[in-house]
């Protein structure tokens, strides 16, 4: 309200006009704050500005707003539009119209209206509105936006009740993992309301109704039973149900990520020295955790269990998640997967197509507690084998003497090997090698290999009698099994896809 004409007798002339200013500036500052969340409203065949303005607007009488936004060909309410989509501040459409988008599908997800019990198979662009629900089936993800901006990230085997109508956005976890920011999530046994706008925590569900409540950056507080906890970043909280929230524990660390050397054939070096905590070390085609020894930190394993749990300091590390996409910010994880401590994962298996990737992997303790990922690496998946080529000698060629010399090419980058001997290749992939003829038959293999573990070779097959030699070649073409990771986190993986295996691997007594 302006100030009264008493208090602005009282007052200097340069009070009133500073206070007027500030009002202004808040008018302004909140309509400019409504014009950013717009919704879109598709126009149907004879809709007028009035028509639509009765059917979605809380206040139709508000219907000259939409023209604020819109490029229209008419400004006359009772003129009927052509077919096309209106934006419209979400806070001037009714609450039951608001709606949520899903912004992304993976694997096989469904979704039901309010008003009907039939699940049908959802499709990106989908519109969700109040009291709809989302369920992501076996490996499958969803990613859904709220009006306001917000995104859910919905994991395998979840189920959500959508409320974008709140005036804090709202969904009810019913199953399943879902991983929000300033949108409230409410299970059986909680509810989890984000305190700051930087919030970033996962909410999950397991099979006991329990929740499982783990902040990443922010805060976040937990209610259950007419308690609260305040939850920061970095820290966990366990509701078990129809019981209170847990006080706030520790995540697991980071994994600290150490590259080895490996050397040219791919065989990584070892490792030196005792190990002081849990790391992911890079064994040329592996990513294996290792952990202290017994007598540094000890470990455990379930009993009557296949799950090994490698107990480090105070953190007790039962496996880990792993993380592939194409997108180094991973909004769209090809790959998102709970592993146990003692399994390798073998991406020749995954089916990932030709291309640039991330990977990243996070540490899960016995608690179910999932500490932040690892910093992402970048990695190229590579199935084609490297050019190799024999230029001298040529099949049913006549050698004299006791050495044969050869000549060749192949792709640059790529090193050769003669009868396992590593040959010096040019920068334009020429190479030359001599080798040693004994009296009999000559078995020489050369081997082109890229950089992330194809390899094309060739079986020179040569029958020495006295001074002369008769040569055969024989030409094959081999993909490695095992990849080799470089130094550049360039990753090959096998016959379907050259990337990277991650296992990380517990010890067990």
């Amino acid at each position: 309200m302006p100030p009264s004409p008493i208090l602005a007798r009282n007052r200097p002339e340069g009070y009133v006009r500073k206070l007027w200013g500030v009002l202004l500036l808040m008018v302004l500052l909140s309509a400019g704050f409504s014009a950013e969340v717009l919704q879109r409203i598709v126009v149907r065949p004879g809709d007028t500005l009035w028509s639509i303005a009765n059917r979605t607007l809380k206040d139709p009488k508000r219907w000259p707003e939409i023209l604020k936004y819109n490029s229209l060909p008419t400004s006359d309410p009772t003129v009927a539009l052509p077919g096309m989509e209106l934006q419209v501040p979400v806070m001037l459409i009714k609450e039951n119209l608001r709606a949520a988008t899903l912004t992304y599908v993976f694997n096989e997800v469904r979704y039901r209206r309010r008003e009907t019990p039939d699940w049908r198979v959802a499709q990106e662009s989908l519109r969700l509105y109040e009291e709809d629900g989302l369920r992501t089936m076996r490996l499958a993800q969803a990613r859904v936006r709220f009006s306001s901006g917000e995104l859910l990230k919905l994991s395998e085997n979840s189920l959500i009740i959508l409320r974008p109508e709140r005036a804090q956005e709202e969904a009810e976890l019913l199953k399943g993992e879902i991983r929000a920011g300033r949108s409230r999530v409410v299970t059986t046994s909680a509810k989890i309301t984000p305190r700051t706008k930087d919030t970033d925590y996962r909410a999950r569900v397991r099979e006991d109704l329990s929740t499982l409540v783990q902040v990443y950056r922010g805060l976040a507080a937990v209610e259950a039973q007419g308690e609260t906890v305040e939850v920061r970043g970095g820290f966990a909280s366990d509701v078990p149900f129809q019981r209170p929230p847990s006080p706030p524990t520790p995540l697991p660390p980071q994994p600290v990520l150490e590259e080895l050397e490996v050397a040219a054939a791919g065989t990584p070096t070892k490792t030196q020295g005792s190990i002081q905590a849990p790391r992911v070390v890079l064994h040329g085609t592996r990513v294996s955790l290792e952990v202290p020894r017994q007598e540094e930190g000890g470990f455990q394993q379930e009993e009557g269990s296949r799950r090994a749990a490698v107990v480090a300091g105070q953190a007790m590390i039962q496996g880990y998640r792993l993380q592939v996409a194409k997108e180094k910010n991973f909004s769209s994880p090809g790959i998102d997967r709970y592993l146990d401590a003692s399994q390798k994962v073998d991406l020749q298996r995954l089916n990932l197509e030709d291309g640039q990737y991330w990977w990243r992997v996070a540490l899960v303790d016995l608690l179910g507690l999932e500490g932040e990922f690892s910093p992402p690496r970048f990695y190229s998946v590579d199935t084609v084998a490297p050019l190799l080529q024999i230029l001298q000698p040529g099949p049913g060629t006549r050698i004299e003497g006791e050495f044969l010399r050869i000549e060749g090419r192949t792709d640059p980058g790529a090193y050769v090997l003669v009868n396992d001997r590593s040959v010096e290749v040019a920068s334009d992939g020429s190479f030359q090698a001599t080798v040693f003829l004994r009296l009999g038959e000559n078995r020489i293999e050369v081997r082109a290999q890229d950089r992330v573990g194809n390899a094309t070779r060739e079986m020179l097959q040569v029958r020495r009698s006295g001074e002369a030699a008769e040569m055969v070649v024989k030409k094959e073409t081999e993909i490695r099994e095992n990849p080799v990771l470089s130094g550049a986190a360039t990753v090959g993986l096998g016959i379907l896809t050259l990337a990277i295996i991650l296992g990380i691997v517990a010890a067990i007594l």
